[in-house]
Protein backbone atom coordinates (compact mmCIF):
# COMPACT_ATOMS: atom_id res chain seq x y z
CA UNK A 1 0.00 0.00 0.00
CA UNK A 2 1.75 3.31 -1.14
CA UNK A 3 0.30 6.50 -1.32
CA UNK A 4 2.36 8.32 -4.09
CA UNK A 5 0.78 9.93 -6.66
CA UNK A 6 -1.34 13.38 -6.89
CA UNK A 7 -2.10 15.62 -9.74
CA UNK A 8 -4.36 18.20 -8.66
CA UNK A 9 -2.15 21.12 -8.08
CA UNK A 10 -5.41 23.35 -7.71
CA UNK A 11 -5.81 21.57 -3.81
CA UNK A 12 -2.79 19.61 -3.27
CA UNK A 13 -2.52 20.80 0.60
CA UNK A 14 -6.22 19.63 0.82
CA UNK A 15 -5.27 15.83 -0.87
CA UNK A 16 -2.14 16.05 1.10
CA UNK A 17 -3.66 15.86 4.38
CA UNK A 18 -6.70 13.55 3.37
CA UNK A 19 -4.48 10.79 1.96
CA UNK A 20 -2.01 11.05 5.00
CA UNK A 21 -5.82 10.14 7.78
CA UNK A 22 -7.05 8.01 4.89
CA UNK A 23 -4.23 5.64 4.72
CA UNK A 24 -4.01 5.30 8.44
CA UNK A 25 -7.40 3.99 8.73
CA UNK A 26 -7.71 2.42 5.87
CA UNK A 27 -4.85 0.29 6.29
CA UNK A 28 -5.85 -0.28 10.40
CA UNK A 29 -9.17 -2.07 8.05
CA UNK A 30 -7.32 -4.24 5.47
CA UNK A 31 -4.09 -5.21 7.82
CA UNK A 32 -1.78 -5.63 5.42
CA UNK A 33 1.48 -7.92 5.39
CA UNK A 34 3.08 -5.59 3.95
CA UNK A 35 2.71 -1.50 4.38
CA UNK A 36 4.83 0.94 2.53
CA UNK A 37 3.60 4.56 3.36
CA UNK A 38 5.28 8.05 1.30
CA UNK A 39 4.37 11.25 0.70
CA UNK A 40 6.40 13.27 -1.98
CA UNK A 41 7.48 17.03 -1.39
CA UNK A 42 5.38 18.72 -3.68
CA UNK A 43 2.72 17.19 -1.32
CA UNK A 44 4.46 17.62 2.34
CA UNK A 45 5.79 20.80 1.56
CA UNK A 46 2.64 22.51 1.33
CA UNK A 47 0.25 20.95 3.40
CA UNK A 48 2.43 20.44 6.12
CA UNK A 49 5.07 23.25 6.10
CA UNK A 50 3.83 25.38 9.31
CA UNK A 51 3.61 22.17 11.80
CA UNK A 52 5.52 18.83 12.60
CA UNK A 53 3.08 16.08 11.43
CA UNK A 54 2.13 13.46 13.77
CA UNK A 55 1.32 10.18 12.42
CA UNK A 56 -0.11 7.26 14.18
CA UNK A 57 1.92 3.53 13.67
CA UNK A 58 -1.08 1.78 11.72
CA UNK A 59 -1.65 -0.99 13.55
CA UNK A 60 -1.51 -4.20 12.21
CA UNK A 61 -1.40 -7.51 13.72
CA UNK A 62 -0.51 -9.16 10.44
CA UNK A 63 2.15 -6.66 9.27
CA UNK A 64 5.70 -8.13 8.47
CA UNK A 65 7.25 -4.95 7.21
CA UNK A 66 6.29 -1.34 7.56
CA UNK A 67 7.90 1.59 5.75
CA UNK A 68 7.08 5.35 6.37
CA UNK A 69 8.62 7.64 4.79
CA UNK A 70 7.56 11.57 4.27
CA UNK A 71 10.00 14.19 2.47
CA UNK A 72 9.14 16.68 5.96
CA UNK A 73 9.56 15.25 9.31
CA UNK A 74 6.76 13.68 11.02
CA UNK A 75 6.24 12.52 14.55
CA UNK A 76 5.68 9.10 14.65
CA UNK A 77 3.71 7.89 17.58
CA UNK A 78 2.82 4.36 19.50
CA UNK A 79 -0.88 4.03 20.07
CA UNK A 80 -1.64 2.75 23.38
CA UNK A 81 -1.64 -1.00 23.91
CA UNK A 82 -0.53 -1.52 20.42
CA UNK A 83 1.33 -4.52 19.19
CA UNK A 84 2.80 -5.92 16.40
CA UNK A 85 3.54 -9.67 16.98
CA UNK A 86 4.14 -10.40 13.31
CA UNK A 87 6.41 -7.31 12.52
CA UNK A 88 10.16 -8.03 11.31
CA UNK A 89 11.29 -5.21 9.04
CA UNK A 90 10.84 -1.79 9.84
CA UNK A 91 12.09 1.53 7.84
CA UNK A 92 11.36 5.17 9.24
CA UNK A 93 12.46 7.94 7.39
CA UNK A 94 12.31 11.94 8.77
CA UNK A 95 10.76 10.99 12.04
CA UNK A 96 10.66 11.37 15.42
CA UNK A 97 10.15 8.94 17.79
CA UNK A 98 10.90 6.82 20.87
CA UNK A 99 12.60 3.95 19.70
CA UNK A 100 12.74 2.51 23.20
CA UNK A 101 9.10 2.44 23.22
CA UNK A 102 8.62 1.43 19.71
CA UNK A 103 10.61 -1.72 19.96
CA UNK A 104 8.83 -3.09 23.09
CA UNK A 105 6.05 -3.72 21.20
CA UNK A 106 7.81 -5.34 17.95
CA UNK A 107 8.92 -8.61 19.70
CA UNK A 108 10.09 -10.45 16.25
CA UNK A 109 11.49 -6.92 14.62
CA UNK A 110 14.44 -8.06 13.47
CA UNK A 111 15.60 -5.38 11.02
CA UNK A 112 15.22 -1.45 11.71
CA UNK A 113 16.48 1.28 9.62
CA UNK A 114 15.86 4.85 10.81
CA UNK A 115 17.19 7.58 8.13
CA UNK A 116 17.18 11.36 7.82
CA UNK A 117 15.92 11.50 11.25
CA UNK A 118 15.19 14.11 14.14
CA UNK A 119 14.65 12.74 17.35
CA UNK A 120 12.30 13.99 20.52
CA UNK A 121 13.23 17.17 21.67
CA UNK A 122 15.58 17.70 18.87
CA UNK A 123 17.94 15.56 20.41
CA UNK A 124 19.38 12.31 18.48
CA UNK A 125 20.29 10.15 21.44
CA UNK A 126 20.53 6.77 19.65
CA UNK A 127 18.33 4.40 22.85
CA UNK A 128 17.59 0.48 21.65
CA UNK A 129 16.93 -1.95 23.43
CA UNK A 130 16.23 -5.30 21.62
CA UNK A 131 16.04 -8.79 22.15
CA UNK A 132 15.52 -9.72 18.82
CA UNK A 133 16.77 -6.86 16.26
CA UNK A 134 19.65 -8.64 13.69
CA UNK A 135 20.54 -5.54 11.73
CA UNK A 136 20.04 -1.90 12.90
CA UNK A 137 20.80 1.10 10.43
CA UNK A 138 20.78 4.89 11.70
CA UNK A 139 21.71 7.58 9.85
CA UNK A 140 21.65 11.36 10.83
CA UNK A 141 23.51 14.32 11.23
CA UNK A 142 20.79 16.72 11.36
CA UNK A 143 21.21 16.95 15.07
CA UNK A 144 24.21 16.15 17.82
CA UNK A 145 24.02 12.48 19.45
CA UNK A 146 25.19 12.53 22.99
CA UNK A 147 24.26 9.05 23.70
CA UNK A 148 24.45 6.02 22.44
CA UNK A 149 23.07 2.86 23.91
CA UNK A 150 22.06 -0.42 22.39
CA UNK A 151 21.40 -3.45 23.94
CA UNK A 152 20.84 -6.10 20.99
CA UNK A 153 21.89 -9.68 22.07
CA UNK A 154 21.19 -11.00 18.46
CA UNK A 155 22.03 -8.29 16.23
CA UNK A 156 24.60 -9.44 13.47
CA UNK A 157 24.72 -6.14 11.52
CA UNK A 158 24.97 -2.54 12.80
CA UNK A 159 25.72 0.75 10.82
CA UNK A 160 25.42 3.91 12.22
CA UNK A 161 26.25 7.65 11.17
CA UNK A 162 26.36 10.43 13.41
CA UNK A 163 27.56 13.72 14.47
CA UNK A 164 28.81 15.29 17.61
CA UNK A 165 29.75 18.57 19.38
CA UNK A 166 31.52 17.09 22.22
CA UNK A 167 32.10 14.35 25.06
CA UNK A 168 29.40 11.62 24.37
CA UNK A 169 28.19 8.55 26.35
CA UNK A 170 28.93 5.07 24.54
CA UNK A 171 27.70 1.53 25.54
CA UNK A 172 26.76 -1.31 22.93
CA UNK A 173 26.16 -4.39 24.27
CA UNK A 174 25.71 -6.49 20.89
CA UNK A 175 28.36 -10.03 21.56
CA UNK A 176 27.11 -11.40 18.10
CA UNK A 177 27.82 -8.39 15.73
CA UNK A 178 29.71 -9.67 12.43
CA UNK A 179 29.58 -6.92 10.27
CA UNK A 180 30.13 -3.00 11.52
CA UNK A 181 30.17 0.60 9.68
CA UNK A 182 30.45 3.20 12.20
CA UNK A 183 31.28 6.88 11.29
CA UNK A 184 31.21 9.72 13.93
CA UNK A 185 31.50 13.35 13.09
CA UNK A 186 32.92 15.79 15.72
CA UNK A 187 31.33 19.50 15.17
CA UNK A 188 33.77 22.20 16.27
CA UNK A 189 37.43 21.43 18.37
CA UNK A 190 36.11 20.13 21.50
CA UNK A 191 38.60 16.84 21.37
CA UNK A 192 41.60 18.32 21.43
CA UNK A 193 45.38 16.96 21.61
CA UNK A 194 47.89 19.51 21.15
CA UNK A 195 47.43 21.19 17.96
CA UNK A 196 45.19 18.86 17.21
CA UNK A 197 41.33 18.37 16.62
CA UNK A 198 39.33 15.06 16.02
CA UNK A 199 36.96 15.40 13.24
CA UNK A 200 35.93 12.38 12.06
CA UNK A 201 35.92 8.63 13.68
CA UNK A 202 35.17 5.08 11.53
CA UNK A 203 35.32 1.65 12.22
CA UNK A 204 34.95 -0.78 9.83
CA UNK A 205 34.93 -4.16 9.95
CA UNK A 206 36.47 -6.33 6.82
CA UNK A 207 33.67 -6.34 4.27
CA UNK A 208 35.80 -9.30 2.15
CA UNK A 209 38.41 -12.31 2.74
CA UNK A 210 41.47 -10.65 3.01
CA UNK A 211 40.54 -7.16 4.24
CA UNK A 212 41.38 -6.30 7.52
CA UNK A 213 38.72 -4.51 10.05
CA UNK A 214 39.89 -1.13 10.47
CA UNK A 215 39.84 2.24 12.41
CA UNK A 216 40.41 5.22 10.81
CA UNK A 217 40.82 8.70 12.61
CA UNK A 218 40.60 11.82 10.85
CA UNK A 219 42.56 15.02 12.44
CA UNK A 220 43.37 18.76 11.46
CA UNK A 221 45.71 21.18 13.11
CA UNK A 222 45.25 24.36 13.72
CA UNK A 223 47.49 27.35 15.17
CA UNK A 224 44.98 28.64 17.48
CA UNK A 225 45.01 25.38 18.96
CA UNK A 226 47.48 24.59 22.21
CA UNK A 227 45.50 22.90 24.37
CA UNK A 228 46.01 18.82 25.94
CA UNK A 229 42.72 17.63 26.82
CA UNK A 230 42.22 14.65 28.92
CA UNK A 231 39.35 13.47 27.35
CA UNK A 232 41.00 12.74 24.15
CA UNK A 233 42.32 9.44 25.02
CA UNK A 234 38.94 8.41 26.58
CA UNK A 235 36.47 10.03 23.50
CA UNK A 236 38.47 7.54 21.10
CA UNK A 237 38.39 4.50 23.11
CA UNK A 238 34.48 4.67 23.52
CA UNK A 239 34.13 4.15 19.48
CA UNK A 240 35.97 0.62 19.59
CA UNK A 241 33.20 -1.18 20.03
CA UNK A 242 34.51 -4.23 17.87
CA UNK A 243 38.34 -5.30 16.95
CA UNK A 244 39.94 -3.86 14.33
CA UNK A 245 44.18 -4.48 13.11
CA UNK A 246 44.49 -1.09 10.74
CA UNK A 247 45.01 1.88 12.21
CA UNK A 248 44.25 4.46 9.06
CA UNK A 249 45.35 8.06 10.17
CA UNK A 250 44.08 11.21 7.67
CA UNK A 251 45.67 14.28 9.38
CA UNK A 252 45.90 17.20 7.84
CA UNK A 253 48.73 19.33 9.14
CA UNK A 254 48.62 22.69 7.75
CA UNK A 255 52.16 22.64 7.67
CA UNK A 256 52.62 21.40 11.40
CA UNK A 257 54.95 18.45 12.40
CA UNK A 258 52.24 15.74 13.06
CA UNK A 259 55.24 12.95 14.90
CA UNK A 260 54.13 13.98 18.02
CA UNK A 261 50.46 13.01 17.73
CA UNK A 262 50.86 9.63 15.82
CA UNK A 263 53.04 8.74 18.73
CA UNK A 264 50.84 9.76 21.34
CA UNK A 265 48.19 7.96 19.08
CA UNK A 266 50.08 4.99 19.34
CA UNK A 267 51.09 5.30 22.96
CA UNK A 268 47.13 4.69 23.58
CA UNK A 269 46.66 1.00 25.37
CA UNK A 270 43.85 -0.12 23.01
CA UNK A 271 45.33 0.77 19.73
CA UNK A 272 49.27 -0.35 20.85
CA UNK A 273 47.38 -3.74 21.40
CA UNK A 274 45.33 -4.12 18.73
CA UNK A 275 47.26 -2.27 15.18
CA UNK A 276 48.75 -4.98 13.08
CA UNK A 277 48.93 -2.42 10.30
CA UNK A 278 49.50 1.78 10.38
CA UNK A 279 48.70 3.91 7.42
CA UNK A 280 49.14 7.93 7.68
CA UNK A 281 47.46 9.41 4.71
CA UNK A 282 48.65 13.06 4.96
CA UNK A 283 46.46 15.78 3.53
CA UNK A 284 49.15 18.83 2.13
CA UNK A 285 51.11 19.44 -0.43
CA UNK A 286 54.68 19.59 0.95
CA UNK A 287 55.16 17.02 3.41
CA UNK A 288 59.22 17.47 5.49
CA UNK A 289 60.18 13.67 6.84
CA UNK A 290 63.77 14.47 8.99
CA UNK A 291 64.49 17.40 7.18
CA UNK A 292 63.31 15.95 3.21
CA UNK A 293 61.16 17.35 1.56
CA UNK A 294 58.52 15.30 -0.08
CA UNK A 295 56.04 16.72 -2.72
CA UNK A 296 52.86 15.35 -2.88
CA UNK A 297 48.77 16.26 -2.93
CA UNK A 298 48.59 13.39 -0.22
CA UNK A 299 50.80 11.59 0.85
CA UNK A 300 50.75 8.01 2.67
CA UNK A 301 53.17 5.86 4.72
CA UNK A 302 52.07 2.30 5.51
CA UNK A 303 53.83 0.33 7.81
CA UNK A 304 52.84 -3.27 8.86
Amino acid sequence: MSVDNFTDSSSRKKIGTKALLLDQHGSARLQPEKLDFRLPSRLTGLAFADRLVAVDLPCSHRATSISLGLSTPFSLRVPAGAQFPGLEALSLSYCTTELDALLSCCPRLRTLRVTRDLFPNYKCDIMVNSPSLQELVVHHRIRETQRVDIVAPALKQLALSFANGGEISISVLAPMVEKVSWNCCYLGHHIVFGLWSLKTLRLQTAERQGQLSSLQIHARADSFLHAQADNFTREIEKHMVVAFSCLELHLTAKGHAFGGFVFHLLGMDKIRAATRRLKVILKRSAIYILGFRWKEDAGYIVLG
